[in-house]
């Protein structure tokens, strides 16, 4: 193999872009010419795809996989609305989520590298960056997952006899959370320095009424009762039974939820 002068390669990365491997792998079959070399990556798609890939993708999708006893939620990036309604775009999320599911990799640098040629194929056909943004996961015995038009993403862990009511009960707990985005399953598991915050934020503006350390007390302490029945899973009144908090309406149906995930492109 013919030895690459390093400044060659890095002068041919800063022409194109491309990476330090694929314009060594260049320079070496263009036996060190760097016009050569300039268009074998132009012939490959690689230059094209590493301009496009400098573009910001702010538009995303989300997909799902789940086989109920494991579950994935992956978000795809690219440019405009017009390309992820590709089924070009469409088709790769969807083999991502299921072979991050099949084969039990969650990292998103691994499926990244597992899947970069792909991506760089499909640059090139739709000609918009697309990024492989996030991933998320849950395992168990039994998985509920909830998808709303490839916005947001919902899964849940939960325990229980399995059987359809069950089963049906997952769904609408899962549709829940996706309509009602809780930030935490209990008010116990609010973290302690979360709680602080906002008591402090409350008592500040409670002050401002004048009233008497006792009743601003009264008042702190009320808001951050309604800041945990808002933001905490088992506290929301159901959707499905607006009488009923989530909590009450599982009392008597021996369900647990052990854990959920809530993805929305909202929060980028």
């Amino acid at each position: 193999m013919k030895k690459i002068d390093i400044n060659l390669i890095l002068k041919l990365r800063k022409k194109t872009g491309s990476s330090l491997i694929e314009c060594k792998k260049s320079l070496i079959k263009s036996n060190g010419n760097v016009e050569k070399a300039l268009d074998y990556l132009r012939t490959t798609g690689i230059c094209t795809a590493i301009r496009h890939s400098m573009n910001k993708s702010k538009i995303g999708k989300i997909f799902l996989y789940c086989d109920h006893i494991t579950s994935v939620l992956v978000q795809l990036n690219a440019e405009t609305d017009f390309v992820i309604k590709n089924s070009l775009f469409s088709d790769l999320g969807n083999k991502i989520a299921q072979y991050a599911v099949k084969n039990k990799i969650f990292e998103i640098k691994e499926l990244r590298k597992i899947f970069n040629k792909k991506i760089i194929f499909l640059i090139n056909q739709i000609k918009e960056n697309i990024v492989l943004n996030k991933i998320e996961h849950l395992q168990g015995q039994y998985i509920s997952a909830y998808l709303h038009a490839g916005r947001i993403g919902v899964l849940l862990k939960w325990n229980a006899e399995f059987n359809v009511t069950n089963l049906e009960l997952g769904k609408k707990i899962a549709m829940h959370i996706a309509a009602s985005n809780p930030l935490y399953l209990s008010q116990e598991t609010i973290p302690k320095e979360i709680l602080k915050k906002e008591y402090d934020i409350q008592m500040k503006l409670a002050k401002k009424t004048g009233k008497s350390s006792f009743v601003l007390e009264k008042i702190v302490q009320g808001r951050i009762k309604k800041f945990q029945n808002n933001y905490t899973l088992l506290e929301q009144n159901f959707i499905f039974d607006s009488n009923n908090t989530v909590k009450k309406f599982l009392y008597d149906k021996n369900f647990i939820i052990k854990k959920f995930i809530f993805f929305s492109l909202k929060d980028e």
